[in-house]
């Protein structure tokens, strides 16, 4: 489990490198199949991460319409989950 964990965590460049070792070392029924793996799990890492920062965006477009509001850091913070400093920081770019 800790090598896949590692693999997943390789750069583009090194991912095709990987691909074309396993296909080269292993016989190719062995490497395609171990390949097939490890795409699915990068796409579902990477479907993951957008997820991720796309709820986080949400967060902060809502956080920003609400100070545009002058509502209370104290409930913004209640509503969001956001801390009053995460808050003060996104306010101060706006």
């Amino acid at each position: 489990m800790v090598l896949f964990y590692t693999l997943t965590k390789i750069k583009q460049d090194d991912k095709i490198r990987l691909e074309q070792l396993l296909i080269s070392e292993l016989n190719q029924e062995t490497g395609e199949s171990l390949m097939v793996s490890l795409a699915r799990h990068w796409e579902e890492e990477g479907i993951q991460k957008g997820t991720e920062q796309g709820i986080e965006k949400g967060i902060e477009k809502t956080i920003n319409n609400m100070l545009k509001q002058n509502l209370d850091l104290k409930l913004i913070s209640q509503v969001t989950g956001y801390s009053i400093e995460q808050i003060t920081k996104l306010k101060n770019k706006v």
